[in-house]
C-alpha cells in the first residue's frame, strides 16, 4: 500500500468511527508540561549556583580584610582586594561552567519536551479514533526545533553567571566606598545575586519551557494538516484578561489573534511572554496527513 493510499484508509476509517463527521475535536485536552518546566528551573538554579559556590570560595578574604580597616589599610588599598578577589571568582566560573555541561543538558529537557508534546498529540488522536504512535513525530524536522531551542537558550542563559557576578562586584566596590559596614554590603551582595541571576534564570526557565511546547505542538499539529486549534486558558486565577477572552475560542495557525489589546501584539497559546494557554486541536479528518 503506497503512502498516500494509507492515509485516505486512515481518513476514511475515522470519519466512519465519528458517525462521518468530518471535523473533530479532541474530548481531551493538552496537558501543560509543568514537570519539564521545573526541571528547567532546577536546572537554572544549579547553573546560577555556580555563582554562590564560587562566591563565598574567595569573598573570605575580602571579609577577612575588611576587619583591618586602619590607616594602614586605605580605601584604594581595598578595593584592590576586592578587585583580586572577584577577578580570581571570574576564573574560577569560567572554568566551572565550562564543566557544567549546559547544552548537553538542555537538549535533553528539550528532547523530552517533544517526547511530552508527541504524546499528548497521539493521546488527543485517539479520542477522536485515530489510532497512531508518537514515532512520526520524532523525525529530522522535529530534531531541528529542537536543536534551535537549545542554542537559542545558551545564549541566553549562558551569560548569566558572569553579569550577575559583575553586579555582586558592583555592589562591593560601591557599598565600601560609600562606608558601609561589611555585613550590609554582604547583604546587598545576596540580592544582587538573587535579583540579577537567581530570579532572571528562574523566569527564562519559565517562558522558554512555554515557549519551546508551544513551538513543538504546532509544528506536530501543522505537520499533521491541522490548520486550527481552539485556544485554552489556563483559568487558574493567573491568567491575562486578554487570555481569557480567547479561551474555548477557534483560531488558525495562519492568523494569530491579539494577546495583549494594549499593544496589539499577536501570538499562539505559549508564544507571548509568561503564557501558559494550550492549543488544542481542529481536526478536520478529510484532509488529515498522517
Amino acid at each position: 500500500m503506497d503512502d498516500e493510499l494509507r492515509k485516505e484508509v486512515i481518513r476514511k476509517a475515522a470519519i466512519k468511527a465519528n458517525k462521518g463527521k468530518r471535523v473533530v475535536s479532541p474530548s481531551v485536552t493538552p496537558i501543560y508540561p509543568a514537570a519539564i518546566e521545573r526541571e528547567y528551573q532546577k536546572l537554572a538554579d544549579e547553573y546560577i549556583g555556580c555563582v554562590k559556590t564560587v562566591f563565598l570560595k574567595h569573598f573570605g578574604a575580602v571579609k577577612a580584610a575588611s576587619k583591618e580597616r586602619t590607616d594602614d589599610i586605605n580605601d584604594r588599598d581595598f578595593t584592590a582586594i576586592i578587585r583580586t578577589a572577584f577577578a580570581d571568582m571570574e576564573v574560577e566560573l569560567t572554568n566551572v561552567l565550562n564543566r557544567f555541561g549546559l547544552k548537553r543538558r538542555l537538549m535533553r529537557i528539550a528532547q523530552r519536551m517533544n517526547n511530552h508534546s508527541a504524546e499528548e498529540f497521539v493521546r488527543m488522536l485517539k479520542s477522536v479514533s485515530i489510532d497512531v504512535t508518537k514515532d512520526m513525530f520524532m523525525g529530522d524536522f522535529f530534531r531541528r526545533e529542537l536543536e534551535k531551542w537549545v542554542e537559542d537558550n545558551v545564549n541566553l542563559i549562558s551569560t548569566l553567571p558572569h553579569n550577575t557576578l559583575s553586579a555582586m562586584r558592583k555592589t562591593c566596590l560601591n557599598g565600601w566606598l560609600e562606608g558601609k559596614s561589611i555585613t550590609t554590603i554582604t547583604k546587598e551582595i545576596r540580592h544582587s545575586y538573587k535579583s540579577v541571576g537567581k530570579n532572571h534564570a528562574r523566569l527564562i526557565a519559565r517562558d522558554q519551557t512555554a515557549k519551546l511546547s508551544a513551538k513543538v505542538n504546532q509544528s506536530h499539529q501543522q505537520a499533521a494538516g491541522i490548520k486550527e486549534y481552539t485556544w485554552i486558558c489556563c483559568m487558574d486565577g493567573r491568567q491575562r484578561k486578554d487570555h481569557e477572552k480567547l479561551h474555548n475560542k477557534k483560531q488558525s495557525w495562519d492568523n494569530p489573534p491579539i494577546v495583549d489589546t494594549r499593544t496589539g501584539a499577536r501570538a499562539h497559546p505559549g508564544e507571548y511572554f509568561q503564557c501558559r494557554c494550550r492549543a488544542k486541536p481542529v481536526i478536520d479528518l478529510s484532509v488529515l496527513d498522517l
